[in-house]
């Protein structure tokens, strides 16, 4: 029972703090969810509808994601999740969800995800969202996901982008000295992916961002590893969400549509918060 009451009331503190967050910054989690279905249902064309697919989620928390996807797709493929993470809170509710809703296909261990207890060749798909950055060295997790995945997996993952932002880094360009036009959106800005960084290192059992990479690093070390890169795209939003921007919704509107036509390039990761990849084990 102490347990139970610790773990509701860090879910409480989550709620709070996840509503209390600006609207600017939730359009940048919606926006990581929608990328992370596209990519997923493009993975699922590749087997087909009928034969198993073997699912692994790494770090799936309480499996809100896992959850999601299956509700999404499970009426079409035949599918099989299983959901590691490293916290034995996270875990237990995804159990007692389980249980609760009386899911089937889904299954949910306590696990470090730089050692899987899986065997080799397991899985058809590995989905791993803004789990990487808070990883000392993430280069482990890397090579035991492709491990565990088959001859032509696909592996699946977010996270932060180092230097991404571009324009947010261009408004500092055109500050002027006494006319600090863009500061407090550049501060405000600042100060949130400050708070993102220091609310999930609150969450799980995982550290803050720890290991934040540019896309060339991350490319290098996933073909290091074992896996050819297939897509690789920003999400999140030019911005990651700011009071400011709340302040001046004409302002945050322009932002939205201005990401809704740079997506379409091949480089929206330049501008963008948030790397998604989508990479075949080789």
């Amino acid at each position: 029972m102490e347990v139970e009451n610790l773990y509701l009331l860090r879910r409480l503190e989550e709620s709070s703090n996840y509503f209390g967050r600006s609207y600017s910054f939730r359009y940048n989690v919606w926006k990581r969810c929608q990328s992370i279905r596209r990519y997923f249902l493009t993975g699922l064309k590749k087997f087909g509808s009928q034969q198993p697919i073997r699912v692994l989620e790494v770090g799936c928390s309480d499996a809100w994601l896992t959850y999601w996807l299956k509700a999404e797709f499970s009426k079409i493929f035949n599918l099989i999740f299983l959901g590691i993470d490293l916290s034995y809170l996270d875990i237990d509710f995804a159990c007692q969800r389980k249980r609760y809703f009386q899911h089937s296909g889904c299954y949910f261990q306590v696990m470090d995800a730089q050692r899987l207890g899986f065997k080799d060749n397991t899985f058809d798909i590995v989905i791993a969202s803004e789990l990487l950055e808070h990883i000392l060295r993430p280069k482990i997790v890397i090579g035991e996901i492709c491990r565990v995945l088959k001859k032509g997996g696909i592996f699946i993952a977010t996270t932060p982008h180092k230097n991404s932002g571009l324009v947010a880094r261009l408004l500092k360009i055109f500050r002027k000295p006494g006319k600090d036009y863009f500061a407090s959106f550049i501060e405000d800005n600042e100060r949130s992916k400050v708070r993102l960084a220091s609310d999930q290192g609150k969450t799980g059992a995982g550290f803050g961002h720890i290991s934040v990479k540019t896309k060339k690093e991350w490319v290098d070390i996933l073909r290091k590893e074992g896996f050819a890169v297939e897509l690789i795209q920003g999400t999140g939003g030019l911005f990651l969400g700011s009071p400011y921007l709340d302040r001046h919704r004409i302002l945050f509107a322009l932002s939205v549509i201005l990401d809704v036509v740079l997506e379409r390039l091949p480089f929206s990761y330049l501008w963008s918060e948030l790397l998604i990849f989508q990479v075949k084990k080789c």
